[in-house]
């Protein structure tokens, strides 16, 4: 016994700072674990080994970052939160827009920039909060409005001085943006071979390709607000330019069966991406998590509605509709403000 926990204590030695062991406990395992872990390895690992036996109990080695991500203990409900803000986050985004074009005329322009500003001021504050949850969530706020504020209305703009009028349905913004695909093959191709990238898209895609010359960069991240707002903006990108290609009818079209299989997928994908969501228990990591599987499950709304299966209250704005969908978002989000809040720093 003894000298299982010699092993142990030399395994731990030897694990780079911010890394956690996760001691699982198997339902053959009749011996209790009494030893605790602790995840600072700055301060003295408590280990009491006379009553574990480290050769019969499997270690799991997790990123400091997602601590208590996966559980299979039960459910707290923190992946579903995520996912609800996330997801009322979508149309609300959506009818900002439409309402600004229609209320702010020719200040539009004007709206477009202060739009941005929130944006950015945002980001900038996730440079002084320590909290991963707080940087996330700061983080995706800014994601949406700095791609409304730049892209969005940048390519609106553009296409009114450019006098590139609406065709099949398609505005020209939007076909604008169709065209981008090659800016994001560029920007792909570098996350892909990126070897500091930790998506966990691209450490698959390496790992499968045999692309990294050596194993995953490892530490702490000292601030996750930019990293999910650029998830969130490259994301919507992705999203945007596949769909758009499969509705131009030079490529795909509306009713090809390109377009049903991307709905298929997206609904398949998705649900499998709201079932590990769903045993997230970090909120930071919840909410970096929801971003993917709502903009994936979300290819099904904006399609459906593309094939005019039902009409979206978001862009033919339905006031009643869009009144329940904000009073949601804010009951959401006063949720996870509270739920951040009373965790103690140690999860966050």
């Amino acid at each position: 016994m003894k000298r299982s926990g010699y092993f142990a204590l030399r395994f731990i030695n030897h694990i780079p700072d911010n890394t956690t062991v996760v001691v699982e406990k198997t339902q053959q395992q009749s011996k209790e674990v009494c030893g605790k872990m602790v995840t600072n390895w700055f301060s003295r690992c408590r280990i009491n080994c006379a009553t574990v036996d480290f050769r019969k109990i499997p270690l799991r080695i997790v990123s400091d970052e997602s601590w208590g991500v996966f559980s299979r203990q039960g459910f707290d409900m923190t992946g579903l939160k995520a996912f609800l803000v996330v997801f009322l986050l979508m149309p609300l985004g959506h009818a900002l827009m439409i309402g600004m074009n229609l209320m702010l005329g020719q200040y539009l322009a004007w709206g477009a920039f202060a739009l941005g500003l929130v944006g950015l001021g945002l980001l900038v504050i996730t440079r002084f909060t320590a909290s991963t949850s707080w940087q996330s969530f700061l983080g995706a706020f800014a994601g949406v409005l700095l791609w409304t504020a730049t892209v969005e209305y940048g390519l609106y703009f553009g296409a009114r001085t450019l006098g590139i009028p609406k065709v099949n349905g398609t505005a020209g913004e939007y076909r604008m943006m169709e065209f981008t695909w090659g800016f994001l093959v560029l920007l792909l191709l570098y996350l892909v071979f990126h070897e500091g990238v930790r998506c966990n898209l691209f450490v698959w895609l390496r790992r499968t390709l045999h692309l990294s010359r050596g194993s995953v960069v490892s530490g702490k991240v000292s601030n996750y607000g930019p990293r999910t707002a650029f998830e969130m903006i490259g994301s919507l990108w992705f999203f945007y330019v596949l769909l758009l290609l499969l509705y131009d009818k030079s490529v795909f079209g509306e009713r090809h069966p390109a377009t049903y299989a991307c709905l298929l997928f997206s609904f398949a994908g998705g649900m499998w991406l709201l079932y590990r969501l769903w045993h997230i228990k970090n909120m930071g990591y919840a909410i970096r998590y929801a971003i993917p599987t709502v903009i994936v499950l979300w290819n099904v709304v904006e399609i459906l509605a593309r094939w005019k299966v039902f009409t979206e209250p978001w862009i033919k704005i339905n006031y009643p509709v869009m009144a329940v969908i904000a009073a949601a978002f804010l009951i959401g989000v006063v949720v996870i403000v509270r739920d951040i809040r009373r965790r103690p720093s140690s999860q966050l």
